[in-house]
């Protein structure tokens, strides 16, 4: 059974879901970009079986979380405080089991690599992130003034729950029917006489993308025993892969063949086996 729960980090009030016991170990689950942390259903209730207590929170402007429009934050480095908050309140004292997937698994690499002594393991699932070109100019600064400014002022784009449900499967060829309708309807909520998706559109207008040298720093600072997941050939495989593999220290990789991109969706066993062997060494 899934526990819903509101909690204030950094003065927005987010939603949390979780699994089990609170007196249990805590596994922090982190979502990926057009995700929301209830997506984890099938995989935190497993966690719970075996003895944890697994904890996924809905990120700033996503699902049932506020958006962060007032301070006009969804830049790396706020969202990262956010993780910190969430550990801080989820274990006070111990080093926590972090997992994050796709952007999450970005967020858990920035945020392992800064506080590495907060992080027992650190288990990356489809998360190894994009190459960005260094774009500092003004051309830059000019398109993301803009692209604020206009989606400031305009209305969630409206969609029906069968056509959100085709765009999951176009993106992921993986899902079958039956799964693609459920996620549909669970990463959207009703607008009029339509829908609309739960994210904030804001969240794509990031200043200055994440470089690969900037996330190479933090992946060399993780300290913590670290768990990279692949959903297999039609998973997510940056370009610069093999180098943001060398990045992390003390590491493994599972391959779960035919998983995609959104392994938690379409083998949520096969990646609730693979976290538990690993976390459990």
């Amino acid at each position: 059974m899934t526990a819903t729960s509101r909690l204030e980090i950094n003065g927005i009030e987010h939603a949390v879901f979780s699994w089990g016991d609170p007196a249990h170990a805590p596994i922090l689950l982190l979502h990926g970009a057009k995700d929301r942390g209830t997506s984890f259903d099938e995989v935190g209730p497993a966690l719970a079986e075996a003895g944890f207590f697994a904890c996924a929170p809905d990120l700033r402007g996503y699902g049932e979380t506020e958006d962060g429009r007032e301070d006009g934050c969804y830049q790396l480095e706020f969202l990262v405080s956010d993780i910190a908050e969430f550990v801080e309140a989820l274990s006070p004292e111990a080093p926590i089991h972090l997992v994050g997937h796709s952007f999450g698994g970005v967020l858990s690499t920035l945020y392992a690599g800064t506080f590495p002594d907060r992080v027992a393991t650190l288990s990356v699932v489809e998360g190894l992130g994009s190459h960005h070109p260094d774009d500092a100019s003004p051309a830059r600064l000019r398109r993301w003034i803009n692209a604020r400014r206009r989606d400031r002022t305009r209305s969630p784009r409206r969609i029906t729950l069968e056509h959100a449900a085709h765009a999951l499967r176009s993106l992921n060829p993986e899902l079958d029917e039956t799964t693609a309708n459920r996620r549909a309807a669970q990463l959207t909520h009703p607008a009029d006489d339509a829908y609309a998706w739960w994210f904030d559109e804001q969240h794509w207008h990031t200043l200055f993308e994440l470089t690969f040298e900037r996330w190479q720093a933090h992946a060399a600072a993780v300290e913590a025993p670290t768990l990279i997941v692949s959903g297999g050939k039609s998973g997510h495989h940056p370009t610069d892969e093999a180098a943001r593999l060398r990045s992390y220290g003390h590491h493994t990789c599972v391959d779960i063949s035919g998983g995609g991109h959104m392994v938690h969706w379409s083998k949520p066993a096969a990646l609730t086996d693979a976290l538990l062997r690993f976390i459990r060494q």
